[in-house]
């Protein structure tokens, strides 16, 4: 059944005869008052005067108003419950419909105050009258109950959320950021199991009416008003709480009328399996990136922005492929395969895939560095213990110095280690192209072999290869350049099969079930497993560090890459960061390589770098300013990570414009520093 409230409105006597409406007539408001009063006691400036006939107000506080008070301060709701328009000699009965304000009533919003009758128009005359409650003609409140066939089925969730521009139902947050939540209006997602009359008892129960929707990420949700809950943010996240509580609800939030401007992910669309969708639902595609943070990477660089970084790679063979945009190719003078099988094939471009991928481009998937200047230098034979590997491998050291090469990964190794002459030509060139200001990344093999690094400086055993020992005996003077890298397991752990130099091992990246790109060019791609492929994430995460600052000097890098890896993995709660964790399993303490973390810690530190990862809002005067008020722009701290679905973490008003209602994720901008700067301020739950 549903129950229809109208209130009534009498003329008394001949005196409610209408005079001075105009010809056309004009428009009276009905308001739902917002602060207890007396019928004996209320005046023009007192809810409740001690004293009403002396002419004065005898109230403060909570008993006084003020009628003439701006629109925000005055004690009744701006927007009329009903209107009537009173025409030159109407009399009678003017009824207004006060349903919803009546039906709120119980649930503690509503008119628990009663309703202000005022003309729309207050500068223009019309004068009327009605009959007070002790007259013959009282108003009257008129309850209608109507039977109504029971609706089973669930609301439909509205393609907006249709969220009001007005501040007035808005609560400041706690965190003392000048961040306004919609009181009265709550997001409510309801699990897929609970029926359609459960749904709609429940915004019954708390008087909710349905003003929008959004069905972002699957997850449709319904934008609800509530009666007003009160004032402070406790009254509501009390009422919030209570919803969330019900049974069927999956959750439920508070929308920001005025939230910080969020730097937020970016999710290239490639190939199968590295759709956009797929970074909701991880596959081999996006998992290892995912465990980067590369996506929240990518919202601060891609190296597509401005300087593209010259990042290098070296392997036995490459071989043409859509998804590669390739500045150059260094091929040996001969060839000297063995019969190769398709993964010899397709090591190469496995392993320049992860690097430099074009991402969102339709095909493929997303390299960690997708705009970088991408160089390719191909040995020519897998034969890794002959002296002509041996040769072409400090050949290709030698062009990616000549060229410029900044960054250049290898996850091949070559050479006999009993070969004195092969280790020392290797180290020869790798410490001219080191000595040149470059980084190198280096995989470690998968033999389940442990070594201390000083072991591999001089042990003759045949696992070891002359390329391992000249890496080995180049960090006593450049291991401030030198990324020596194993790989991790699907669940963080050191990978099963990975070899580990002990006081020489730098870093770990994802290296199990890696999705990447195939031999062929037609965009298809393979899933691989091994240390080969966590050594090229670490080399796009220095591409993407370069491409956000190109004087970043070599052992600034590394120092970035590796203390980057320390970040925080987010906030579980207000100023609760989320520690980062080392390695299971591995000899040593280690860390996972955080992309994000990285580019963030290189934006706060570095002047003169794009912001990273900081949450900003606007300033009254627009100026950047830390805690300490000295104007800067990178002295924010990292931003508190939400998960998916988490309370009052997606609806947010920011400034005069910036709006994000649970869309769907796509690139944004990326922002930098111009003549209008907003000021960094840490980001609330």
């Amino acid at each position: 059944m549903a129950v229809l409230a109208s209130l009534l409105l009498a003329g008394a006597g001949l005196s409610g005869l209408a005079c001075d409406w105009g010809r056309a007539g004009r428009r009276i408001d009905l308001h739902r008052l917002t602060q207890a009063w007396t019928e004996t006691g209320a005046t023009w400036n007192c809810a409740e005067d001690a004293d009403p006939t002396n002419r004065r107000p005898d109230c403060a506080g909570e008993t006084s108003w003020e009628m003439s008070r701006p629109k925000s301060l005055r004690p009744w709701v701006p927007a009329p419950t009903a209107t009537q328009r009173i025409t030159k000699g109407r009399h009678g009965v003017l009824r207004f419909d006060v349903t919803a304000d009546v039906a709120a009533i119980p649930t503690g919003g509503g008119a628990q105050y009663g309703w202000l009758v005022k003309r729309r128009k207050e500068d223009v005359g019309g004068r009327v009258a009605f009959g007070s409650r002790e007259s013959a003609s009282p108003p009257r409140l008129v309850l209608t109950v109507v039977p109504q066939a029971q609706d089973t089925s669930r609301p439909p969730v509205p393609p907006t959320p249709n969220l009001p521009d007005d501040s007035t139902f808005t609560v400041l947050s706690p965190s003392g950021l000048n961040v306004r939540y919609h009181r009265n209006i709550v997001v409510i997602a309801f699990d897929d199991s609970t029926a359609g009359t459960s749904v709609r008892r429940i915004l019954a129960k708390f008087g909710a009416v349905i003003i929008g929707g959004s069905e972002a990420r699957d997850e449709p949700a319904y934008y609800v008003r509530i009666p007003d809950p009160g004032a402070t943010y406790a009254a509501m996240d009390s009422v919030t709480s209570l919803i969330e509580a019900e049974p069927g609800v999956k959750w439920a939030a508070n929308p920001t009328w005025r939230d910080l401007i969020r730097i937020r992910s970016r999710y290239p669309q490639d190939g199968p399996s590295a759709t956009r969708a797929d970074w909701f639902h991880p596959t081999n595609a996006t998992r290892a990136l995912l465990a980067i943070r590369a996506p929240l990477a990518w919202g601060c660089e891609t190296g597509t922005y401005g300087t593209r970084p010259k990042l290098g790679v070296i392997d036995w063979v490459f071989n043409a492929h859509r998804d590669l945009t390739v500045s150059s190719i260094t091929t040996p003078t001969s060839v000297r395969l063995n019969p190769l099988t398709v993964d010899d094939l397709e090591h190469g471009n496995k392993v320049a895939g992860i690097a430099a991928a074009t991402g969102n481009n339709g095909e493929g998937i997303a390299g960690v560095a997708w705009g970088s200047e991408l160089h390719l230098y191909a040995l020519g034979s897998q034969i890794f213990t002959a002296q002509y590997t041996v040769e072409e491998y400090r050949k290709a050291l030698e062009a990616a110095r000549r060229s410029g090469v900044r960054v250049l990964t290898s996850s091949v190794a070559v050479g006999d280690v009993q070969v004195a002459r092969a280790v020392e030509r290797l180290q020869a060139a790798l410490e001219a192209y080191l000595g040149a200001g470059n980084v190198f990344v280096y995989a470690l093999e998968n033999g389940r072999r442990r070594f201390t690094v000083d072991e591999v400086k001089t042990t003759l055993d045949t696992n070891v290869t002359a390329l391992d020992r000249a890496v080995a005996r180049a960090r006593d003077r450049f291991a401030d350049r030198i990324l020596t890298v194993a790989g991790t397991g699907l669940g963080g752990a050191l990978l099963r099969g990975s070899d580990y130099w002990t006081g020489g091992t730098d870093i770990l990246a994802p290296g199990q079930d890696i999705l990447t790109l195939a031999h062929s060019n037609n965009g298809t791609a393979v899933a691989d497993s091994g240390n080969s492929f966590a050594a090229p994430y670490v080399a796009g995460t220095a591409a993407l560090l370069l491409a956000m600052d190109p004087t970043l000097p070599a052992d600034s890098v590394k120092d970035h890459i590796l203390r980057g890896a320390r970040e925080p993995k987010g906030w579980s709660a207000p100023g609760v960061p989320i520690p980062a964790t080392p390695v299971a399993g591995a000899p040593e303490t280690v860390y996972q390589l955080d992309a994000y973390g990285a580019l963030t810690l290189l934006a706060r530190e570095r002047r003169n770098t794009p912001i990273c990862g900081f949450p900003v809002g606007l300033s009254t005067d627009m100026a950047p300013r830390s805690s300490s008020g000295a104007t800067r722009s990178n002295d924010c701290p990292s931003p508190c990570q939400r998960t998916p679905g988490s309370r009052r973490s997606r609806w947010h008003r920011a400034g005069a414009g910036w709006r994000s209602s649970g869309s769907s994720p796509g690139p944004p901008p990326c922002w930098r520093p111009t003549t209008t700067v907003p000021s960094c301020i840490p980001s609330p739950a």
